[in-house]
């Protein structure tokens, strides 16, 4: 069942709890009897736990998702303080890696290693290609 067959059918629900309230104290102005002005009753409460246990779903789901945004700008903002920590690693490894590249002697070396640092390669996967 979607949102909107829930909504409709929640409405309904929610007609039959008015229409039913209203003619419970018009029944009850008139003097029914009791078994009826109960059976009445219960048919409202039925038809407005009906009502809450189909929306229910909805609420739940509206404060998941609330909760689910925060916790996800959350994680957003640690990722950026992460990158712009890791930038200055990444910064400073650069200028380590021209002076290891020299001793070297290739470019190959530097080529590997920002794979190994900047890509996130593992360090055998690097060596193998």
């Amino acid at each position: 069942m979607n949102k909107k067959e829930r909504k409709l059918i929640a409405a309904i629900l929610f007609g039959i709890v008015v229409m039913v309230t209203l003619d419970l104290f018009e029944d009850s102005r008139e003097g029914a009897h009791w078994a009826h002005l109960l059976w009445e009753m219960l048919t409202t409460l039925t038809a407005l736990f009906g009502v809450f246990y189909l929306m229910r779903n909805s609420f739940n789901t509206k404060h998941l998702l609330a909760d689910e945004k925060q916790k996800s700008k959350q994680l957003q903002q640690d990722s950026e303080k992460w990158r712009e920590q890791s930038k200055k690693y990444v910064d400073g490894f650069e200028f380590g890696d021209r002076s290891a590249a020299s001793i070297v002697g290739t470019n190959e070396f530097r080529k590997r290693s920002r794979l190994f640092i900047v890509e996130g390669y593992e360090f055998k996967r690097s060596r193998r290609n």
